[in-house]
């Protein structure tokens, strides 16, 4: 099995300069937990953001190098941002980590989608994220991810 997990832990950064509510706040442990299941951790993003200790980094990747590394890899750990969108595009099954927003709206059903509470989701789905307060409290627990990537290694065979 290819022990390569691509890590998108942060969504765009917002204009007013506010932490985005999309930004997976247990980042630091996830990759802790990966690395001591034995996977390599490949974090990507846009340049400048912030690292999470994975034992790749790659910021800034062109679209065409994205993909290449989307499709060899295991599998994709991401927020709700374009890279959920480009996975299934690709076909290659994510696990997207929500917080506010709704998987049923904007996430895809080919993923594995872990939200922790309905009831944590914003009022207006459509509102600006600048408008969102950020809450660490609505996303799910890192030992919650790798339970869902051992199953995801379980249901490959």
């Amino acid at each position: 099995m290819n022990r390569d997990i691509i890590v998108a832990p942060w969504a765009k950064a917002l204009r007013n300069g506010k932490e985005n509510a999309k930004n997976y706040p247990f980042s630091l442990e996830l990759v802790s937990l990966l690395k001591e299941n034995n996977f390599n951790v490949i974090q990507v993003g846009g340049i400048g953001e912030r690292l999470i200790g994975a034992n790749e980094v790659k910021l800034g990747l062109s679209l065409s190098e994205l993909e290449v590394l989307i499709r060899k890899s295991y599998t994709v750990v991401t927020v709700d941002s374009f890279i959920q969108h480009y996975c299934w595009y690709l076909d290659k099954q994510a696990i997207v980590l929500w917080g506010k927003s709704d998987p049923l709206i904007f996430g895809h059903e080919s993923n594995i989608n872990l939200l922790k509470d309905r009831k944590n989701l914003r009022e207006d789905s459509f509102r600006w994220w600048e408008d969102v307060s950020y809450d660490e409290n609505v996303f799910v627990s890192p030992q919650y991810v790798i339970e869902n990537i051992n199953k995801l290694a379980s249901s490959s065979h």
